[in-house]
This record gives C-alpha cells, sequence and structure tokens, in this order.
C-alpha cells in the first residue's frame, strides 16, 4: 500500500462493455434523468439513505462496488427495485475498473466515497474521468495517520510520500467534495494543500421512511431514567491497525453493566461469525444482561435499536493507532441511526465535534472515558424529559428530506448545469444545524 498488487488482474473489458450497454439500455428508457456512478471499494450501510435521496431527486444510480455485500452478508443485490439503484455492477479489480469507467462511459457525474483503503483508484479517478467526480470522505485517510510513517505502518503504508501525494490529488483534483466530519478538517487540509475546493457538509441525516414510532410506552412517563443501551457500530478486532481501544470499551462495557443498565452491542464489522470477537461471545454467555450481535443492515436496524432506551457513541478511540486529531474532529453516523430509533444518545468528550452537537441539541449524554464509573449517578441527574423532547425535535428537523435540496444544489453545482430540480426553501430554515 498505497499501490495495490495489480500483478495478473486486467480488466474485463467485454463485461464493462455489457454494463454499458445496460446503461445504455436504461437512459433510452428515462430520457432526461441524469445518471450517476456512485462508486465504493466497500459498502457501508449509511450509503443506502444517500442513494435513496439522489434517486427521489430523479437521478439515475448506478451503484459500482468490489464487494457485491452490504455488512459482509447482505447482497446488494436483494435491494434491487427498492427505489436505492438502477443499476449493479461488482467490479474486480475494482482499482482498474474504476477509472476504465469513469473514462470510457458518459455519466453525468461519478460519487466516489472513499475511506481507509488505498488511494490509488481515486487518484486514478479524478485524473481520468470524463465527467465532474465528487469525493465522499467517510473517513480522511490522511488525517488519520497524519503522515506519520509509524502510524502509517499500522495501515500497511509501505511508502507515506507517495500515499500522500495520491491523497493530495484526491483532494485538489476532485470536483467536488462531500465530508461529514467537522468542517476543520477540509479547512485545515485546504490550507495544506493551497486548494479550496467546492465542499459540502452533508450527514447521514435521518431517512424518513427508516423512522420508528415513538415509544408508546413513554407517554406519560418521558423523564423516565433509560435502562438498556445499546450500541451498533464497528468494533475492530484488538489485533486490527493496533488498536488498543478494543480492550478499554470492553472494560468499560463492564463497568457500565455493574451499574445496574443492561447492553446489547450489534457489531458492524461482524459479517456473522464472530471471529475476532471472542470475549463478547464469552461475555454474553456469562452474563445475561450482556448481548452481543453481529452486523444489521441498516434498512433493518432501527425497528431492533427502537427495542432499547439509549443509544451510546463513546468508544475510547484516541488509544487507538491514529492521531487523536482524527478522533475530536470525526462525526459518528450512528447517531443518526439513533435519533431514527427515537433514542437519546451517550457520546464521548473526547470525540468533541460529536459531543458539541449531543450538548447543543440536547439529545443526550456527554462523558469522558474516565466517567464511565460514574455513568449511573451522571443518568440520574439528567433531564430525560427536555433530552427526549430534543431528541424527537432534532428527529423531525434533520432528515435527508429536509437537507436534500443543498444535495442537488451542490450537484448542480459542480456540474455546472441543472442535474437535479432544487428548490430553495426549507433547508434554509435549518441554518447551521446538522
Amino acid at each position: 500500500m498505497p499501490l495495490p498488487n495489480l500483478r495478473g488482474k486486467t480488466i474485463n473489458e467485454p463485461r464493462l462493455r455489457s454494463f454499458m450497454d445496460e446503461l445504455d439500455a436504461l437512459r433510452r428508457a428515462n430520457p432526461g434523468r441524469a445518471l450517476i456512478l456512485y462508486s465504493t471499494f466497500s459498502f457501508s450501510h449509511n450509503y443506502l439513505k444517500l442513494l435513496k435521496q439522489l434517486r427521489a431527486g430523479g437521478a439515475l444510480i448506478a451503484l459500482h462496488l468490489a464487494d457485491g455485500f452490504m455488512c459482509g452478508t447482505v447482497p446488494l443485490a436483494s435491494l434491487s427495485g427498492q427505489g436505492y439503484f438502477d443499476a449493479l455492477l461488482v467490479s474486480n479489480p475494482y482499482v482498474l475498473e474504476l477509472p476504465f469507467l469513469a473514462e470510457h462511459y458518459p455519466f453525468d457525474a461519478v460519487h466516489a466515497s472513499v475511506g481507509t483503503g488505498s488511494p490509488y483508484a481515486f487518484a486514478e479517478l479524478t485524473r481520468r474521468a470524463n465527467c465532474p467526480v465528487i469525493i465522499d470522505y467517510f473517513d480522511f485517510r490522511e488525517v488519520m495517520h497524519g503522515g506519520d510513517e509509524a502510524i502509517g505502518r499500522n495501515f500497511g503504508i509501505t511508502d507515506m510520500a507517495l500515499e500522500l501525494s495520491l491523497w493530495r490529488q484526491v483532494f485538489t483534483q476532485a470536483s467536488g467534495i462531500i465530508y461529514l466530519d467537522s468542517p476543520e478538517v477540509v479547512a485545515d487540509l485546504a490550507r495544506a494543500h493551497g486548494h479550496e475546493p467546492k465542499a459540502l457538509h452533508f450527514q447521514s441525516y435521518v431517512l424518513d421512511e427508516w423512522l420508528a414510532p415513538d415509544p408508546a410506552a413513554l407517554r406519560g412517563q418521558e423523564d423516565r431514567l433509560p435502562r438498556s443501551i445499546v450500541f451498533a457500530g464497528g468494533l475492530h478486532k484488538p489485533k486490527q491497525h493496533g488498536f488498543a481501544c478494543h480492550g478499554s470499551f470492553f472494560e468499560g462495557i463492564r463497568r457500565v453493566l455493574d451499574q445496574g443498565f443492561p447492553f446489547c452491542v450489534i457489531n458492524g464489522c461482524d459479517p456473522g461469525h464472530g471471529e475476532g470477537f471472542a470475549c463478547y461471545l464469552d461475555l454474553a454467555r456469562q452474563r445475561p444482561d450482556f448481548t452481543y450481535e453481529p452486523a444489521l443492515p441498516n434498512d433493518r436496524l432501527v425497528p431492533r435499536l427502537a427495542g432499547f432506551e439509549l443509544g451510546w457513541n463513546a468508544q475510547n478511540l484516541g488509544e487507538g493507532a491514529e492521531k487523536p486529531y482524527y478522533f475530536r474532529t470525526l462525526m459518528g453516523s450512528k447517531l443518526y441511526n439513533y435519533l431514527e430509533a427515537g433514542l437519546p444518545c451517550v457520546v464521548a468528550t473526547e470525540s468533541a465535534y460529536v459531543a458539541d452537537f449531543v450538548r447543543r441539541k440536547n439529545i443526550g449524554l456527554a462523558l469522558g472515558w474516565a466517567d464511565w464509573d460514574r455513568f449511573g449517578e451522571i443518568a440520574r441527574r439528567a433531564d430525560w424529559a427536555a433530552i427526549r423532547a430534543g431528541v424527537a425535535r432534532v428527529r423531525r428537523e434533520s432528515t435527508m428530506a429536509r437537507h436534500a435540496p443543498r444535495l442537488y444544489s451542490f450537484y448542480n453545482e459542480v456540474a455546472g448545469r441543472r442535474l437535479f430540480a432544487a428548490p430553495d426553501g426549507l433547508w434554509r430554515q435549518e441554518g447551521e444545524s446538522l
């Protein structure tokens, strides 16, 4: 890394040409609609929200990825016809075929989600595409390691200078950038690279059709202390990237359990076989107040979350391999899954950007990792009626539909022409709110 091992790998051009023929037929059947190639190496379930909203605005979506599964187990093809995409291509080798597609087919735009993998494919994409390229950062890789050679080795990076050069190309050559972390990150990268990109700060907002009903059990007792807690997100294996945070999170769960709060972990990094997560499986066997479940796609997640009373978003990530700056500025998209389920949430003060959002919106508790032993005491002092009112308010306001005009306007600006009808209005009432 960052250059992938491409020895012996070639483009399957006949298969790609067949896919292009499929896209031609799709266009003929849908005249006047923009065709967007939405591409990512590994598909995360929260992308479904954005796909749904782009299609709701009238776009045709050609979904392109390296692995045809969501959460490691659910075939993406099973979602065909449900309003998420119009054509699907699983491509191997992805790093060669993504630039080829963008160079040889006249898409109206390419929307590429990038994160912790190699920047090679996306640097080639920005160099070779014959249409506007929007780079959607779900992780700022160069921020995670900060150019530190020792940290880079945890990611398998053998040539840091080349790694940084490729990420700089992605940032400076993209037609536009979408990101969910703190705007501070983009401002800092803009100064470092001497380039001010067209950029849109856009979250994995609440999707209306995934909303769980307000919990009937709370009517008349909104001030009641929540008891059952759920964590739904990625838990890495202890050996992955040298994450010391694994042990502290696991022990933190024990401390919360010992204070009388049942806890459930839904691990987005476990496709279902539990390999590497034996300690959680053992704990579930030892304690009836703890449950452990593998990944669950977001179109099925919210009903499961709604069976709990409090969402947990506090991980001791600062003990991991990445720079503390990364954790201070990141935004965990699971927060919006909790809002969809109607759950207040607990976040770590060390994740300062997320903690500030939770405090401003009054949708949960922010506490330091050192305070986990005092969680019960802190929770009993909280005004849960006010917090639950905040959750109800924010999940009405911070929706994909409400913010969609911002997304459509950004696409039009980046493309230099009207790909979406972008009515001005409702989202402006939200101001700076996320």
